[in-house]
């Protein structure tokens, strides 16, 4: 999935971002280029929740929930497909379809919204990183390119590709992101950061070491 992202970043999002730039700022900007596209490949169009403020097993429930959403969302709630994605039989989907209480038939409905919410997400990593441009262009230029954006981020979100990860690729990025998180409110205290997620020693430590965070 990265590699064919960052095929599509270079290929079709730059020259778009490129193309808005002189419209609006007269000039092309290599650097402008570079530094919204790295934004968009660190920054998830739907990010994973990573909920802090409970214990693991609690956390991985709501993640899980949201990953399974996320998926019937992207893919018309089509269970089919969301298990070939998800690398997990069509029964398994069902299951927490009704474990999770999720309502597909409305979430049908619901998908007109999905490309508007890409596009305010493209939207707002683009605004944050002009920010620190403001000060280099004349202000009516700046609000030229403002003005494009509505434009370029829905130009940019119809060349995306859909993030197609497994349940296991995403479990991982979520234990990894969870654990540093705690691991870090905790200054690397293994001992304290188990008793606050709920787990043995034994086990964060072997999770951590899995993961690389020690």
């Amino acid at each position: 999935m990265k590699k064919g992202l960052e095929k599509v970043i270079r290929e079709k999002v730059k020259p778009l971002i490129d193309l808005a730039t002189v419209k609006t700022l007269g000039i092309s900007s290599p650097e402008i280029q570079m530094d919204i596209t790295d934004h968009i490949l660190r920054s998830p169009l739907v990010d994973l929740p990573v909920d802090t403020t409970t214990d693991y097993r609690k956390a991985k429930k709501a993640f899980k929930e949201f990953y399974i959403q996320k998926l019937l969302h992207l893919h018309f709630g089509n269970v089919s497909h969301v298990a070939k994605i998800a690398g997990i039989d069509r029964r398994s989907i069902h299951r927490l379809v009704t474990k999770f209480h999720i309502n597909v038939p409305k979430m049908r409905k619901e998908m007109l919204k999905a490309d508007y919410i890409k596009e305010t997400k493209v939207s707002s990593i683009i605004e944050d990183t002009l920010e620190g441009y403001k000060s280099s262009f004349h202000p009516e230029k700046i609000k030229e390119l403002y003005a494009y954006l509505p434009k370029l981020s829905k130009d940019i979100v119809k060349e995306l590709p859909d993030e197609q990860v497994s349940l296991k690729e995403a479990e991982d990025v979520f234990d990894k992101q969870y654990f540093k998180a705690i691991l870090d409110q905790n200054r690397g205290n293994i001992a304290k950061t188990a008793r606050q997620v709920k787990l043995r020693y034994e086990t964060l430590h072997r999770k951590l070491k899995k993961l690389g965070l020690i």
